[in-house]
């Protein structure tokens, strides 16, 4: 170890000594609805939620290794700690939560006039007007629609995305959807080339809509790759609309538009022989007549209630051994089911953040993680606020709930049985506490250490 790194975890350790850092405490995260509550509870049933609070980091001030490097107003410094803990409190919390007599699954939610307001999916919600050329994009969908309604197929065609349409316009109302959707511009692109293609094929169909070569966005995807892409978000989103998700009925409307997504999918791979990795180019014309040919069923192609609900569930280790998750005709390699976990993390994120009423607490506890090796690498740089970079390893939570009882602690046990979500709040709040507090500190105990070196 060199000078500079022992005199610079002296300092650190004194000042840190007998100093924890505070967490944020972490936002409600729904478990689940209608439980029964233990006897003599105020109302039969409720909904459970389970909250972290008072959480606080230990071992700062324990340094494994440190490492500076760098010279001219620019100097990198790494810390690495090998004991770091969580402890805390948490509480699973319930709210009145009435069984309904029917299940009405959000049919019969009433909704402000703004969320009954039809908005295209990928608009600019901040934005009060269309561009010229979104006004030319809606005028010439406006025309394909009306052409499409002359034919028996493409009235029902029509009305298969009219009967999901207000579905998906809650399921758009989601920051993350929408931002997933408007990513690297590839829709937007699409868009405009499809405007372009129809309107140069006219009735003679001679432009391509799907171009085997062009590549959208950004991120570089094919047609049909972003189509796909796009596909799969809207039907996860769907369903984590519902308001009983993770529990989401069969007969709900969240459920049928999220199968009827998927259901188009599979439908115009089967008719068409399009899929995600496979381009199959097709003209106005083309488009036309496969609908023309279409059986009108699309109970063909609906997905099984197993394949609809992986998505309520998916997260990083649902691949297979090759790391793919098959549904049905549908194949999920290992970046789309990475994509897809982050977005239903988004939108779990949004529900727990959004909830307004807090409910009382029916089990509290203490709570605690083993964080193992952490680094943190600390940029100083003449001019600039330091900042920092946080890495942190997989870790275990433990909870103590040794008092749960009755169908609610069953209930509360199986929900948190899978964390994922939980733990990667938690790593969120270490992180960031982490980021916000160590640079001004490594500032000061590197310019001691430099001062007492010379």
């Amino acid at each position: 170890m060199n000078r500079h790194a022992k005199t610079f975890q002296a300092l650190w350790r004194d000042a840190w000594q007998g100093e924890s850092l505070s967490l944020d405490d972490l936002p409600g995260f729904p478990l689940a609805r209608t439980v029964e509550m233990p006897p003599g509870h105020d109302y039969p049933s409720g909904a459970l939620s389970f909250r972290l609070h008072d959480l606080r980091l230990d071992g700062v001030e324990r340094l494994a290794a440190v490492r500076r490097k760098g010279a001219h107003g620019r100097v990198e410094i790494d810390l690495s700690f090998e004991r770091l803990r969580v402890e805390g409190r948490y509480a699973v919390e319930s709210k009145p939560d009435p069984v309904a007599a029917l299940d009405t699954a959000g049919d019969l939610m009433e909704l402000p006039a703004e969320a009954r307001r039809p908005r295209a999916g990928g608009a600019d919600p901040t934005s009060g007007s269309m561009s010229t050329d979104q006004e030319e994009w809606l005028a010439n969908a406006r025309s394909q629609r009306t052409q499409l309604s002359q034919t028996e197929n493409g009235r029902k065609l029509l009305w298969g995305y009219s009967e999901h349409s207000e579905v998906y316009d809650q399921a758009f109302k989601s920051p993350t959807l929408q931002s997933n959707w408007s990513k690297g511009g590839a829709v937007k692109e699409m868009a405009g080339d499809t405007n372009r293609a129809v309107q140069a094929g006219g009735t003679s169909g001679s432009t391509t809509i799907n171009s085997t070569t062009k590549l959208y966005g950004s991120q570089q995807l094919s047609y049909n790759e972003n189509s796909f892409i796009q596909q799969t978000n809207v039907a996860t989103a769907s369903l984590m609309a519902d308001p009983n998700y993770p529990n989401v009925s069969p007969e709900s409307s969240y459920y049928k538009a999220a199968e009827a997504a998927l259901a188009f999918g599979s439908g115009i791979s089967h008719t068409t022989g399009n899929t995600k990795k496979k381009t199959v180019p097709m003209d106005q014309t083309g488009v036309y007549a496969h609908v023309q040919e279409w059986s009108g069923q699309t109970a063909d192609f609906e997905p099984s209630r197993e394949e609809v609900m992986m998505l309520a569930r998916i997260d990083p280790t649902s691949g297979g051994a090759d790391g793919e998750l098959r549904m049905g005709a549908m194949v999920l390699d290992q970046d789309d089911i990475e994509r897809l976990s982050a977005l239903r993390l988004g939108i779990l994120r949004e529900r727990a953040e959004q909830a307004s009423i807090v409910g009382e607490p029916l089990f509290t506890g203490e709570c605690r993680a083993s964080l193992g090796k952490a680094k943190v690498r600390v940029f100083l740089e003449e001019g600039t606020a330091p900042r920092a970079e946080v890495e942190l390893q997989a870790f275990d939570f433990e909870i103590d709930d040794s008092t749960w009882s009755g169908s609610a602690g069953e209930v509360a046990r199986r929900r948190l049985a899978q964390m994922y979500f939980v733990r990667s709040l938690l790593h969120d709040a270490i992180s960031d506490q982490l980021e916000r507090a160590l640079p001004p500190r490594v500032l000061e105990v590197d310019d001691a250490a430099l001062q007492g070196d010379a």
